[in-house]
């Protein structure tokens, strides 16, 4: 329940800023007089481009800031719900935190670094240099597996600490 109200809500602000922008008679260039929605959005956007225009650089960032910042957003709307004392974390269960994990953590990694690298960008699954590639395959190949698990699952595992298991899902 406190996940649909959060994402009603993330979505609901979303659309009012939009609609303010389009709205706004000089195109939304100009911020509105009082502090409201429209100025909380553009400040919480601007933190997170900020952010990964230090670690990306502007091109980057402007290019994966729908990509990045939706999640950063909605993870943070679903964090600050959870202060109060009757709702639980959005990652509390694993199954909330699959699709995320194989769908940004896996496919969207490997789609992204194959257009950026080529077929070159396999090449950093065989190690450092040829000899170590027996070696390194395997090891590299389970890790890319393990990874959308363990993330769920550590994730479960901190907002959940009176749960003895990661697994374990309660009503």
């Amino acid at each position: 329940m406190a996940r649909c109200w959060c994402s009603c809500s993330l979505a609901f602000g979303a659309v009012r800023y939009a609609t303010s922008v389009s709205t706004a008679p000089d195109g939304g260039l100009v911020p509105p007089p009082r502090f409201g929605l429209r100025n909380l959005f553009e400040m919480l956007a601007d933190t997170i481009f900020g952010l990964m225009v230090s670690v990306m650089g502007e091109k980057e960032a402007r290019r994966f800031l729908p990509l990045i910042g939706t999640p950063v957003l909605l993870h943070s709307v679903l964090e600050l719900a959870v202060a109060d004392p009757g709702l639980y974390p959005a990652h509390r269960h694993v199954e909330d935190q699959n699709p995320g994990a194989v769908g940004d953590g896996v496919l969207l990694t490997h789609i992204y670094g194959v257009r950026a690298h080529g077929i070159k960008y396999f090449k950093h699954f065989l190690g450092p240099f040829l000899p170590l590639a027996p070696l390194m395959l395997p090891i590299e190949l389970i890790s890319h597996i393990a990874r959308p698990v363990s993330l769920p699952c550590v994730c479960s595992a901190t907002s959940a600490p009176t749960t003895p298991s990661c697994w374990r899902s309660s009503a």
